[in-house]
């Protein structure tokens, strides 16, 4: 009897959707009857951890990319394409060109911008959830500041995100010209209110150095496409407004009986398949991965391993050998702002100051797409360490 192909599909060429692809290479071999197919709306991956920099016109947008065919080995098919719905019991998915039908599916497509139903003139606000909207920023503040005698940017978020590009807006000032005034509007009662009491207080000391208006307590009520009105009753006229309150799972349209977090993230079992759907994988964003009684949050290295995991159990799985279980490992956090960091390593240590910073650099580095990439962001974290700030200046558009 002759052998049934096999179609295994990856949605999603960032961390998780990489590491997966290279985890499955060793299945799709010529004669195999396997094969994989690779789907992202972009040539190119991203260090997304690295935006808030560019947006901000620290370096260029050549050091934070690399070409996804160049990566992935060559029996794995690349698709242009982005994937805008999955059917889990029909077992397809739809993209602007077509339906594929899959046997295997690793859903990574990671994370879209969450505006919780606000919806004014969304066409002109900004958002950075890739290395175009960056670009776009870092472009259109200089325009902005240009044109506008005392620039006035509105980040709408407090968390770690809208923190770093609210800094690094903060630092793109003109030569020769005051700073801009940046505004971070946050609805809760405090900034960045998931973390430890001494992160915040940290952070909100080195907001005030950085002469950062911290408005907490309120949300964005209106924007006509110029200025805002705050919950609190304040109007800011003639901004340049940024949009970073919250993140989704980038796929809406999923049909079949998959259990979803608030956020969109799909539940796992421990072999991070969906429990009603044993040949479907999730990793990275797209995963609600649960560990030690709660949820992971979002980071690379969870991405990364979680997306070599699905892989690795995929071809377990094709071999008939039982899954086995997720076991991450959490060697920490830092979030970077401006000359400084914070953060906590292997779960007890606290850090702050300079360390943190060029331990972000670093790790950007490390976890960078090619030897250029990587020394340059490892010259950005000595230098981070020596107190010497680095703007490359102006420096590329982002890859078509």
């Amino acid at each position: 009897m002759e052998r049934q192909e096999q179609n295994i599909i990856i949605c999603g060429g960032g961390f998780a959707g990489l590491a997966a692809a290279d985890a499955v290479r060793a299945a799709c071999r010529p004669g195999s009857g396997v094969t994989v197919r690779l789907f992202d709306v972009n040539a190119y991956t991203t260090m997304v951890p690295a935006l808030p920099d560019l947006a901000g016109g620290r370096y260029a947008a050549r050091y934070l990319t690399g070409g996804i065919e160049g990566r992935i080995d060559p029996a794995v098919r690349f698709h242009r394409e982005a994937v805008t719905a999955a059917d889990f019991e029909a077992q397809t998915v739809t993209t602007p060109r077509g339906v594929y039908r899959y046997d295997y599916l690793v859903m990574a497509a990671g994370s879209t911008t969450e505006f919780y139903g606000f919806d004014e003139h969304r066409d002109v606000m900004h958002t950075l959830e890739s290395l175009n909207d960056a670009v776009r920023i870092r472009d259109a503040f200089r325009a902005y500041q240009e044109r506008c005698a005392a620039p006035t940017a509105v980040v709408v978020g407090g968390g770690y995100t809208g923190l770093e590009l609210a800094c690094n807006l903060r630092l793109a000032g003109r030569p020769g010209r005051s700073a801009p005034r940046v505004c971070v509007v946050e609805r809760q009662d405090d900034i960045v209110s998931f973390m430890p009491d001494w992160v915040r207080a940290y952070m909100r000391r080195q907001a005030g150095r950085r002469g950062l208006e911290l408005i907490t307590g309120a949300a964005l009520e209106h924007y006509d496409g110029r200025s805002v009105t705050l919950s609190n009753g304040r109007r800011l006229d003639d901004v340049f407004l940024c949009w970073a309150a919250g993140t989704r799972f980038a796929i809406d349209a999923l049909r079949g009986d998959a259990e979803r977090i608030k956020d969109g993230r799909l539940k796992v079992d421990a072999a991070l398949r969906l429990p009603r759907y044993p040949n479907v994988f999730a990793a990275g964003d797209a995963a609600a991965i649960e560990h030690a009684g709660r949820v992971l949050r979002k980071a690379v290295n969870f991405s990364r391993d979680s997306g070599r995991q699905a892989g690795r159990n995929l071809v377990r799985v094709l071999r008939g050998e039982p899954p086995e279980p997720f076991r991450p490992v959490d060697l920490g956090w830092v979030i970077p702002f401006g000359d400084v960091g914070v953060g906590v390593l292997f779960g007890r240590l606290g850090v702050r100051g300079r360390l943190p910073l060029a331990l972000h650099y670093a790790m950007c580095g490390l976890r960078n797409f090619n030897w250029r990439n990587r020394v340059f962001l490892w010259g950005m974290s000595v230098r981070s360490v020596l107190g010497r700030a680095v703007r490359e200046g102006p420096g590329g558009a982002a890859p078509a």
